[in-house]
């Protein structure tokens, strides 16, 4: 009678083992995914910050607006380049409404990362912004 008890007692808890296992694994790979995908939005938002600072500072040294603009698009696409970070697309908007001597020049970039390749971060948004403003010297020679 024991031998019988002890086998359906035993036989009941047959797998739970591994089920819980399985789930184990399966929370510890969404969190990890998460995990990643913070950082990447970490280090791309560090590295746009630091692109729009060179970007506003290249706009603000430029003669005209035009050419404020161009610079600006250049020294962001070439800090994003170097900064080898997951930003595959990005949007350079420059404001020259104050290119004046004295007056400002602000760039806000804003850039799409990559998260198509972690399931577990597909929910999260993948769009991050930073802008800086750069003086315009007031005693520098500016052309319209």
């Amino acid at each position: 009678m024991k031998t019988k008890t002890l086998r359906a007692r035993l036989r009941g808890d047959s797998g739970a083992t591994t089920i819980e296992a399985i789930y184990a694994v399966v929370i510890l790979l969404v969190l990890l995914g998460i995990v990643v995908a913070f950082g990447r939005a970490t280090g791309a938002s560090t590295m746009l910050t630091s692109a729009a600072h060179e970007a506003a500072r290249a706009a603000s040294l430029a003669r005209s607006p035009g050419s404020a603009r161009a610079d600006a698009q250049r020294s962001a696409t070439a800090s994003v380049r170097q900064g080898h970070a997951a930003c595959p697309r990005l949007h350079t908007a420059v404001d020259t409404s104050r290119f004046l001597p004295g007056g400002q020049v602000t760039v806000i970039l804003t850039c799409h990362i990559r998260l198509a390749d972690l399931p577990a971060a597909r929910a999260l948004p993948g769009t991050i912004t930073a802008s800086s403003t750069s003086p315009v010297d007031r005693f520098r020679g500016v052309s319209p």
